[in-house]
């Protein structure tokens, strides 16, 4: 492991007061992130010092910074018109609980923008907040959070800050602690602005931001910190003097913690629909002709349905290829549905990649692109402990979440290597609920095994967990 700044150079570790050629005597990463120092600027701004550092900060600044345009009105947690057509900056507020269509995880910025270009997307067709007064459908969803929701894509602090550090799964903001215990993050042990360093997560009871900025005096002490956190209705950021920083942390009882594998590298991915830090703007070129409802370059679940708008033009037949096999040609009907769309659940055979094109058998219209996952999930209960097999024939599983029908979470439980390798997890749902700090089971609790796409994270389908109140 080596140290870099924000140019990708190599540098030193400033920590204790002494100087660290890489990171070579420390005894153990913990040791690193509790003894890492600082590097600032001609300014007085902290530069990242570890490269995962330093493209965290980058995935934060494309969400705070991105910019796109709603072509209608979007529905937001608190109207059902909360976010109006034009210009936006930021990634949208949404708290899509049932399904987990956070960007980053249930699908990414690429789908999330071409979701927004596309006037009939789930973008625009549902209102997943389910009340009688809000909630809507053309794709046949049911939404049941009565609470919460909006739009069917977006982010909230805890999938923004998970997504920024490089968590795997989405850590709840009253899971850190748990987390903690358990070797993922490390508590800072001087909990203030002295103490903070660059994408720190800064914690408190039911919400989480992270650091992206420090500022210090020509001595090295903190004069200003920034935070930056998805709240209703964008990704933004606030700086806070360091004194106000300090009251803060004490009026809220809040904590900051360093996400372990931060420090061990993160990947980072130049988007063309944003650039940060000093990066040469890239162009994308929108398909105007074709879409999956959901958005191009998207994963679903075997489980899910599949709908492909399109702009007829002149046009006559939509190909469906599983690969560069043409498995359907569907004769485009004479008029559209309300949707600009086909229903191509029906001819999917199997998981694997699959393309479609728009065709009058002299031009053909680019290609949008999706994906079916295989899923395949069991659970049995003996002795308490929960046995949970699963398997995928073209995604990496990554957890399994006990979830109620609206999408509340019960416990996470994080598989490790040999479960992988095994293809099974055993687990006590009521040890580990307790340990993680969630109310108990009082309703009907599905197994949601998470697993990663080639595009996207997907989850499987209902299948009970045998867990019962």
């Amino acid at each position: 492991m080596a140290v870099y700044d924000i140019d990708g150079n190599e540098l030193v570790v400033q920590a204790d007061d002494e100087i660290y050629s890489g990171v070579g005597e420390f005894d153990s990463i913990d040791a690193i992130i509790n003894s890492v120092g600082y590097l600032s600027d001609e300014n007085g701004h902290d530069l990242p010092m570890f490269q995962g550092v330093l493209n965290a900060y980058k995935r934060a600044m494309q969400l705070k910074n991105i910019e796109w345009t709603a072509l209608a009105a979007i529905p937001t947690n608190g109207s059902a018109t909360g976010c109006a057509a034009g210009a936006h900056t930021g990634m949208l507020y949404s708290e899509a609980l049932q399904f987990e269509k956070y960007v980053g995880y249930g699908c990414s910025i690429r789908t999330f923008m071409t979701a927004v270009h596309n006037p009939y997307s789930v973008m625009y067709t549902e209102d997943t907040k389910g009340t009688s007064a809000r909630k809507k459908s053309a794709y046949g969803f049911d939404y049941l959070n009565t609470t919460l929701n909006g739009a069917f894509y977006g982010t909230v602090c805890t999938a923004f800050t998970s997504w920024v550090i490089g968590s795997p799964l989405i850590w709840q903001s009253y899971d850190h602690a748990w987390a903690a215990k358990n070797g993922m993050f490390v508590e800072v042990e001087d909990n203030s602005a002295t103490g903070a360093r660059l994408m720190d997560v800064y914690w408190k009871s039911g919400h989480c931001r992270v650091v992206t900025d420090i500022v210090r005096d020509a001595d090295g002490n903190p004069t200003s910190i920034q935070l930056s956190e998805s709240v209703q209705n964008y990704v933004v950021s606030n700086t806070y003097t360091a004194s106000s920083f300090n009251a803060l942390i004490a009026s809220e009882n809040a904590k900051l913690y360093r996400y372990v594998n931060l420090y061990l590298n993160l990947d980072y991915e130049q988007s063309p629909f944003v650039a940060v830090d000093g990066e040469t703007p890239q162009t994308y070129t929108y398909n105007d002709d074709i879409c999956t409802y959901l958005g191009d370059y998207v994963s679903i679940a075997d489980w899910e349905k599949m709908f492909i708008n399109y702009a007829k033009g002149s046009y006559t037949q939509m190909q469906l290829y599983k690969g560069d096999t043409l498995i359907q040609t569907i004769t485009l009907p004479s008029s559209y549905n309300a949707t600009h769309s086909i229903d191509v659940t029906s001819y999917l055979n199997g998981a694997g990649e699959y393309k479609a094109r728009l065709t009058n058998g002299t031009s053909n219209s680019d290609f949008c692109y999706f994906e079916v996952v295989d899923t395949n999930v069991e659970t049995s209960m003996s002795g308490g402990n929960l046995t949970v097999d699963f398997s995928s024939s073209n995604a990496a599983p990554i957890c399994v979440k006990l979830k109620v029908l609206y999408g509340g979470v019960k416990a996470t439980y994080v598989f490790s290597d040999k479960d992988i390798s095994e293809g099974q997890c055993v687990f006590n749902p009521n040890k580990l609920r307790t340990a993680q700090g969630r109310s108990a089971f009082s309703e009907k609790t599905y197994a949601r095994v998470f697993f990663q796409g080639k595009y996207n994270q997907v989850m499987g389908g209902y299948v009970d967990s045998r867990v019962y109140p």
